[in-house]
């Protein structure tokens, strides 16, 4: 019985290490992918952090102002430009979109141009979950 016993646990004790190392790893990767992102933004105050999943388009259109979270899996578009004041917490799941396709193009529905236009996002924010922010917008 004490052999079974510490056989198991012996087992159960490798197991988690294993998963603890494993863990270790994934959050590795994680964060040296989100220190890369915020590198290639044009600018980034102190304090802030990104969590996983996360896709900023045209980062160096985007200033992110000092103790900035974004949470899990947003989509940032930043071909026109993109402005976040201090003190803003996005949450999971949020949209941001500053370009948009030309419906007044030469072909239809819409054309190869796109209309840009800045999104400036001001200080001391929520936005919540699956949040959606359009082009030219000022908050």
């Amino acid at each position: 019985m004490k052999k079974t016993f510490r056989r198991l646990f012996l087992i159960d004790r490798c197991f988690y290490r294993l998963w603890r190392i494993i863990l270790w790893f994934k959050k590795g990767a994680e964060s040296e992918g989100n220190r890369r992102l915020m590198s290639r933004l044009a600018s980034c105050g102190w304090g802030g952090s990104l969590a996983g999943g996360i896709a900023i388009y045209s980062p160096k259109n985007v200033v992110i102002g000092n103790n900035v979270h974004i949470g899990d899996y947003a989509r940032i578009q930043g071909n026109g430009g993109l402005r976040i004041g201090d003190n803003y917490h996005i949450s999971r799941n949020f949209t941001l979109y500053t370009a948009n396709h030309c419906y007044r193009g030469n072909r239809l529905p819409y054309d190869e141009v796109l209309e840009l236009k800045p999104v400036v996002i001001g200080q001391i924010g929520t936005p919540r979950c699956f949040s959606e922010v359009y082009k030219g917008n000022t908050r």
